[in-house]
């Protein structure tokens, strides 16, 4: 299982701040080394797309109930759970795992960087502009939707910096494994899937990128290991779509 999303969101961050810092001075040298940098990644050509798989599978029944929000479950056997402050992880007989992270502890990667902008005497709407800057969310969308086509000589210095850092950035969101990315929403919740349950690919792990009302993140994570049963984007779906906050008084009375 890659938990790489969960254990180190900081590092995202200072990617990002010293990626503002280092680029801003020269747009056209941080646009051109971002190029060079990303010539062979594929998967930085793919964007957000809408989900067309909406069906839900089949509910066990099993709920689970942690950091404020519950789930549904497909499977209902499990054969050990792992919690900790931020994360919370089932593990199944079948092989399945499904995991979710704390909201409460989540980072505020958006806040994060305009402070460090600001004591540089910066303001980080200057690089990613106003519609990216809106939010977590917004900033995360932005970064998704970029392809190495947005990196153009002859557009704004603005473009230049805040393309070429967010392009690096989603770098390090999707891998060369990555062969989609959705964008999805519920009732409750939205944000994106990175990955392909129906490529049919053992041992495949499908990321989910969810962002609540109060522009938190939730990140959830369901895969399975390798020769073991390989979950169904239905099996995905069940899982997102039944993600919900809870009362307080629930919440505080659950694990």
């Amino acid at each position: 299982m890659n938990i790489r999303r969960f254990v180190s969101p900081s590092c995202l961050v200072w990617v990002a701040a010293l990626g503002f810092l280092y680029f801003y001075g020269s747009p056209i040298f941080g646009l051109f080394y971002t190029k060079w940098n990303v010539r062979h990644e594929a998967q930085l050509w793919i964007v957000p797309t809408p989900l067309t798989n909406l069906s839900v599978g089949r509910s066990t029944g099993k709920k689970f109930s942690y950091f404020g929000y519950e789930f549904e479950s497909p499977w209902t056997e499990v054969k050990w759970e792992r919690k900790g402050e931020n994360i919370v992880v089932f593990n199944f007989t079948n092989g399945c795992f499904i995991s979710l992270t704390n909201p409460a502890e989540s980072l505020d990667q958006l806040q994060v960087a305009q402070q460090e902008a600001r004591k540089r005497g910066r303001n980080i709407r200057d690089v990613f502009g106003d519609k990216a800057t809106r939010s977590n969310y917004a900033l995360r969308s932005t970064m998704l939707h970029l392809t190495p086509g947005d990196l153009r000589l002859f557009s704004s210095r603005q473009e230049m910096a805040g393309n070429s850092v967010l392009l690096i950035l989603k770098g390090i969101w999707v891998t060369k494994y990555t062969d989609a990315i959705y964008s999805v929403q519920t009732n409750w919740l939205h944000g994106f899937e990175i990955g392909d349950m129906g490529s049919r690919v053992m041992g495949k792990t499908m990321e989910i990128q969810l962002f609540d009302e109060g522009d938190r993140e939730i990140d959830v994570m369901v895969g399975s290991g390798p020769k073991t049963t390989q979950p169904s984007q239905e099996d995905v779906n069940l899982v997102v779509d039944t993600l919900h906050p809870v009362p307080p008084s629930t919440a505080a009375d659950s694990k």
